[in-house]
């Protein structure tokens, strides 16, 4: 029973964290430096919280490494997602409507001016502390609590779904749902990768990959 409930509230928490992000976006105050401030604030404090609750270690999200060679796998994995990410875009760029991404950019707060702290921080923290949410807590966190079948599935489609309102003004439709189901099968792999790994940081290199890859695309559309 103490489990069941310890599994509710864990599924809850995370859910409503993405929620919470994701309608900020909605509103007026979503420029880039509230959004970010509250994600970091959001996935620090709801795990933080959720270990006090439970009398454990919060450093048990951010695992142990076991294995160097997943380590080294990561970062070949890492290459080899910024070379699919780039060609996909290269090859599909006629389904991308680039004035509307740097609409949705400028929206944001991210001009040309700010866009390398952007890049930076989207790469280093950003990427982080999306791992240590997604992979730390959701996922490591619901092995402790629940089957290995809930901590892969419910933290795939919450990664998924936190992405939502971040690119649903990007794309046309059926390449949205293309990007959701790449985020949810991106999320598979990297839980795949914290759980052979034995902790969050092989994830986080190829987490850092991709974003380092979106960020050049990103790049390209601002100088075009």
């Amino acid at each position: 029973m103490e489990n069941r409930k310890g599994l509710v509230t864990h599924a809850a928490l995370s859910f409503s964290v993405c929620v919470l992000y994701g309608l900020l976006l909605l509103t007026p105050l979503n420029g880039y430096v509230y959004t970010t401030l509250l994600k970091i604030a959001l996935f620090l404090a709801v795990p933080f919280i959720f270990a006090k609750k439970k009398h454990t270690n919060v450093k048990g999200y951010l695992g142990t490494v076991k294995s160097k060679k997943m380590m080294a796998l990561s970062f070949a994995v890492g290459a080899g997602v910024i070379i699919i990410i780039l060609t996909g875009y290269f090859l599909l760029r006629q389904f991308f409507d680039d004035q509307m991404i740097l609409g949705s950019l400028k929206n944001e707060g991210i001009t040309k001016s700010n866009f390398p702290a952007v890049f930076l921080n989207i790469i280093f923290v950003n990427a982080f502390f999306e791992e240590f949410f997604f992979r730390g807590f959701v996922f490591r966190g619901g092995l402790k609590i629940g089957t290995k079948q809930y901590a892969y599935l419910f933290s795939a489609v919450l990664f998924a779904l936190y992405h939502v309102t971040m690119i649903m003004n990007w794309f046309t439709l059926p390449i949205f749902f293309l990007c959701m189901a790449g985020l949810f099968a991106g999320g598979l792999i990297f839980n795949y990768v914290t759980d052979k790994c034995g902790s969050i940081f092989g994830s986080y290199i190829i987490h850092a990959a991709a974003n380092l890859a979106i960020n050049a695309i990103g790049l390209y559309i601002f100088m075009k």
